[in-house]
C-alpha cells in the first residue's frame, strides 16, 4: 500500500488513549464549556484574517496540511481531544478495544446530519474510511483486513494486529462529509463543496481569497453555535493582516507569528494571547543521498555545534521560548534530562567540518516556506553557520511547492521546518518522525540502520508505558545520528479584538480553535 502522506496541521492537537484488552469506554458526552461568570451572546459574523487557506474543502482522502487546517469549522471526527491530549467523543460516543481478538468497535452518535440534511451513520462513516484507505492516506490503514457495519450506529475494525497507535490514528484526525452528496454532484464539485457535520457550512469559497459560513441550524450540539457565521480571509503577509485587525476591518487574526510585535498590539487594546510551546523548529539536512554532503555525519555535527540557540531563542522569541537540544520539549513526558545533546561551540563545528574535508567550509541551501517568520529566523540560522564556514543561502517557497519538496526531497541542503507540540507529545513525535508518518514524508529524511530498528520496535508497542520507553530511545537516537537537528520551541499568538470572547481549555486556560463556542459582544 501506498505509504501515507496525509497531512495533520500542528494547529491542531493529537492524543492517544490506552484501552485494557476488552475493555469498554463508557459513553460519555461531548466537551462541555466550562462556567463563565459573562453570558454568551448570539449573532454576529466573526471576521478572521489567517494566513493561508485550503485548496481541498470537502473530500478528505485528498486533503493535505492547508486543507486540514480549516476542517474545525466545518467538519468533524469520531474524537476530538481534551486539554490534556485525552480523546473525546465527538461523533463517536464510545470505542471498545478487543486485543486479544484484534478488533476496534465505534459506537456512533445518533440523531447527527449531515448539512444536506442525510444521516451521519456507520455506512457514512465506512464511506469515508474505504476511499481514505483505497488512496493509501489513513494511517496504519495496511492492519485493518475488514471494516464491518454491525448496525447503523456500530462500526468494527478488523485487524491483523494491535498496537498503542490505532484508536488514535484511526479515530482522531479522519474527518466525515456525506457520501450522498459525492455521488450526486462528483469529486470534482466536493473538493470545494464541503458538506461536513459541523457547527458551520461553507457558503462561498474562493481559493487563496476567502471562505464564507454560515450557522448551521440543525447542529446536533444544543445551543451551538452562537455565532451567525465566519467570513475567512487568507492574508498570508503579516503586515496587511495587523492593518486590517487594527483598522477594524477583522476581529479574529492568527498571529503575529513575529513575537516582537506583541506589545505593540496590546498597546493599541487588542487582547492578544501568548499561548505556551507549541513549535519546535528543526533542521532536518539532506542526509539519505549518498552524494549529499551532509550524509557525512560529521558536517551535521558541524551545524549541530555551530547553532546559538540560545540566542536564537532570546533573539527571535523575545525569551519566551525554550531552546532546545533534542527533538522533544522540557515538559513532555520523553524528555531525557540527561541527555545534553551539542552545545554552542564554533571551534568544535570548524574542527569537525576539516575532519571532514571542509576546512574552508562549503556551499548549502535553507529551504523554507512562506509563514509567518520563517524567513527571519532562516535569516538568523544563515548567520551562525557562516560562522563556522558554511555559506548558507535561502530559497523561499510557497505552502504547495515546499509540500511537494517534503516529498519528493531536497538535494543537498537543510530543509526547516517545524514538529508541533501537543499535550501528548508522543503522538506528534511519531506523526512525525515515526515508521509511519501521517504528516510529512520527508523524502530526504536519513534513518539509520539504528533508528529503524527502534521504528521496528514501537510498532509493537501495546501500552503508553512501553511505547514512551522506546519513543525516548528514538529521540536520543535521533540526536546522536544529527539526522534531525532542533533549534527551539515557541509559542504561538492569536489576536482579537475586545468585544471577541474564544473558547479556552478548562484544563489549561489556553484558546481552544472550537469555534462554535466563540462568541462575540455587540459592537
Amino acid at each position: 500500500m501506498k505509504r501515507p502522506v496525509f497531512i495533520l496541521i500542528a494547529l491542531l492537537m493529537v492524543a492517544a488513549v490506552m484501552f485494557p484488552s476488552c475493555a469498554k469506554q463508557a459513553p460519555a458526552p461531548a466537551e462541555t464549556p466550562p462556567p463563565t461568570t459573562e453570558q454568551p451572546q448570539y449573532g454576529g459574523i466573526l471576521r478572521c484574517a489567517f494566513p493561508t487557506g485550503p485548496r481541498v474543502l470537502g473530500y478528505f482522502p485528498e486533503m493535505g496540511f492547508t486543507d486540514i487546517a480549516s476542517l474545525g469549522v466545518h467538519a468533524e471526527g469520531l474524537t476530538n481531544v481534551d486539554g490534556k491530549g485525552n480523546l473525546i467523543p465527538e461523533l463517536a460516543t464510545s470505542w471498545d478495544v478487543d486485543k486479544a481478538n484484534k478488533t476496534i468497535t465505534w459506537h456512533l452518535r445518533q440523531g447527527v446530519k449531515f448539512h444536506d440534511g442525510t444521516d451521519w451513520n456507520a455506512e457514512a462513516a465506512k464511506w469515508t474510511y474505504d476511499k481514505t484507505i483505497e488512496a493509501g492516506k489513513l494511517q496504519y490503514g495496511e492492519l485493518i483486513t475488514s471494516i464491518e457495519v454491525i448496525d447503523d450506529y456500530t462500526l468494527r475494525f478488523n485487524l491483523t494486529q494491535y498496537n498503542n497507535r490505532l484508536v488514535q490514528a484511526y479515530g482522531y484526525g479522519v474527518y466525515f462529509f456525506s457520501p450522498t452528496a459525492f455521488e450526486t454532484n462528483g469529486k470534482e464539485w466536493a473538493r470545494t463543496h464541503p458538506v461536513g457535520t459541523g457547527a458551520f457550512k461553507v457558503v462561498d469559497f474562493k481559493r487563496d481569497d476567502y471562505m464564507k459560513l454560515e450557522r448551521n441550524e440543525n447542529y446536533w450540539r444544543p445551543g451551538r453555535p452562537y455565532l451567525d457565521g465566519m467570513n475567512i480571509r487568507f492574508i498570508q503577509q503579516e503586515m496587511t493582516a495587523s492593518t486590517s485587525l487594527q483598522a477594524g476591518e477583522v476581529d479574529y487574526w492568527q498571529g503575529p507569528g513575529e513575537l516582537s510585535k506583541v506589545s505593540e498590539l496590546q498597546e493599541k487594546g487588542l487582547k492578544v494571547v501568548v499561548g505556551r510551546l507549541i513549535w519546535l523548529l528543526f533542521l532536518m539536512p539532506d542526509a539519505k543521498n549518498p552524494d549529499s554532503t551532509f550524509a557525512n555525519k560529521k558536517v551535521r555535527e558541524a551545524v549541530d555545534y555551530a547553532l546559538d540557540r540560545e540566542g536564537l531563542m532570546k533573539t527571535l522569541t523575545l525569551g519566551l521560548g525554550e531552546p532546545a537540544y533534542q527533538v522533544a520539549p522540557s515538559n513532555a513526558a520523553v524528555y531525557d534530562p540527561d541527555y545534553k545533546g551539542r552545545p554552542y561551540d564554533p571551534e568544535k563545528a570548524k574542527q569537525l567540518l576539516a575532519e571532514a574535508g571542509y576546512p574552508n567550509g562549503f556551499q548549502t541551501t535553507i529551504y523554507v516556506v512562506q509563514f509567518q517568520d520563517t524567513v527571519r529566523i532562516a535569516t538568523a540560522i544563515q548567520g551562525c553557520l557562516a560562522d563556522v564556514g558554511i555559506e548558507a543561502k535561502i530559497e523561499v517557497s510557497d505552502m504547495g511547492r515546499f509540500m511537494v519538496m517534503e516529498e519528493e526531497g531536497w538535494n543537498n541542503g537543510l530543509m526547516l521546518n517545524i514538529v508541533s507540540l501537543a499535550t501528548n507529545y508522543v503522538v506528534d513525535f511519531l506523526n512525525n518522525f515515526g515508521p509511519l508518518p501521517t504528516k510529512y514524508s520527508f523524502a530526504s529524511f536519513g534513518r539509520t540502520p539504528e533508528y529503524e530498528a527502534l521504528c521496528q520496535q514501537v510498532q509493537s508497542a501495546q501500552d503508553d508505558k512501553s511505547e514512551r520507553e522506546i519513543v525516548q530511545k528514538m529521540i536520543k537516537q535521533l540526536g546522536e545520528d544529527a539526522i534531525v537537528i532542533p533549534l527551539f520551541g515557541s509559542p504561538a499568538c492569536i489576536t482579537v479584538q475586545p468585544y471577541v470572547h474564544f473558547y479556552t481549555y478548562p484544563e489549561t486556560g489556553m484558546p481552544a480553535f472550537w469555534y462554535r463556542e466563540w462568541w462575540m459582544e455587540k459592537y
